[in-house]
């Protein structure tokens, strides 16, 4: 599941040539995405965390509570340290960073398929090794997902109109959700930009 037909697309081309993975469907990160894991009595679902944050963590918990025994595969540009472990505990089995090698996609997939928890080992060494000296007490991982949402979009310059749009929220909310995150981190709004470029190496680039 992915909002991304780049990345459907890419994913159906990798696993439609495997004899050991099966692909059977893809769909964005909707109601009509989550029928089709029932429609398909899938065993593995991988899907693809991407902004809106909130949204497609929904999509995982939605997909957890309806279907208990199913495997979760979740793939993100975002850093562990900052979405791995809130992407497990919404219910996936597994985590993916996108920078990761096509075969390291693939052992993914087939290990969590398995009954496997999965973190890539490059993964491991990443969080073991980050700058970050305290990734769990670390301001960005405080902020909730739909402030990490207004966070992300502030930093990459989204006005508050399309932030609104694509969050579903109010200016209000938008506006609300900005002075939290503004005090969660001790910054201006307008600081957002360089504080993400400082963290460059751990956090994709979103327009």
């Amino acid at each position: 599941l992915s909002d991304h037909p780049l990345v459907r697309h890419g994913v159906r081309e990798l696993f439609g040539r495997r004899e050991d993975l099966r692909w059977v469907a893809d769909a964005d990160c909707s109601d009509d995405g989550i029928k089709l894991v029932a429609e398909h009595c899938a065993d593995l679902v991988l899907i693809d965390i991407s902004q809106p944050i909130r949204s497609a963590l929904s999509c995982v918990r939605r997909l957890r509570a309806s279907h208990g025994e199913l495997r979760i595969l979740a793939m993100a540009a975002h850093p562990e340290w900052l979405l791995g472990m809130r992407t497990l505990r919404a219910g996936a089995n597994g985590f993916v960073h996108k920078g990761e090698s096509l075969d390291e996609l693939t052992l993914a997939a087939k290990l969590t398929a398995q009954g496997h928890g999965y973190i890539a080992q490059s993964a491991l060494s990443r969080l073991v090794n980050t700058p970050v000296a305290a990734p769990d007490d670390h301001p960005l991982v405080q902020l909730s997902d739909c402030e990490l949402d207004v966070f992300y979009y502030l930093a990459e310059g989204v006005s508050v109109s399309r932030i609104k749009e694509r969050l579903n929220i109010t200016d209000k909310a938008v506006r609300n959700y900005k002075s939290r995150v503004s005090r969660k981190l001790g910054l201006d709004a307008s600081d957002f930009a360089q504080y993400l470029a400082s963290l460059s190496e751990y956090a994709p680039s979103y327009t």
